[in-house]
């Protein structure tokens, strides 16, 4: 894999595993979703949807608005299965995550797409969030690990979101943990 821009398709190659390893993380917590509102759909189909684009499925039209309910689903639901559905829009909009936008704020931003469903899985958990950071940072695949050091790191932050989202990008950059 080489630092220079890539065709659209190749984004998508690169995307795809990242979206199925977010996935896992994600669907870990669901349960605290449904069993707060067992008759919303919108997270679990946010979930498979971003599933089937990681087994190849095209991003579509549909990909876009199951994410985009999910989002809107998370403005009125409150504690943790509020980052359940933080953590189901995200893992369905990594696949519009910009590569090419690796630089400045837009790349934190970027970056983000990718670090958002594995920290607000860790927030929907609580207290229990260190074991799945650790778990993911090393289950990563080497994608995940390629597009993030060619993205400016997250700032560090004394709030938790913020602390999350160092942690998980620092550990993912550890070369010692690369895959």
């Amino acid at each position: 894999m080489s630092d220079i821009l890539r065709s659209s398709t190749e984004d998508q190659a690169l995307l795809r595993p990242i979206a199925l390893w977010a996935v896992n993380y994600t669907e870990r917590v669901l349960p605290i979703f449904e069993n707060a509102h067992p008759n919303d759909p919108h997270p679990r189909q946010a979930v498979e949807a971003a599933r089937e684009f990681g087994k190849g499925k095209k991003r579509d039209a549909d990909l876009r608005s199951i994410s985009i309910a999910a989002f809107k689903l998370g403005k009125t639901t409150e504690g943790p299965p509020k980052y359940v559905t933080r953590a189901a829009c995200a893992v369905a909009a990594i696949t519009y995550t910009h590569t090419d936008l690796a630089t400045g704020i837009q790349g934190v931003r970027q970056a983000q797409h990718i670090l958002s469903p594995i920290v607000y899985a860790a927030l929907a958990l609580g207290k229990d969030s260190d074991d799945l950071i650790n778990d993911a940072i090393t289950s990563a695949p080497p994608e995940a690990r390629f597009i993030l050091r060619q993205m400016p790191p997250q700032p560090a932050s004394e709030k938790r979101e913020g602390a999350l989202f160092a942690r998980l990008d620092a550990g993912l950059r550890d070369s010692e943990l690369a895959a």
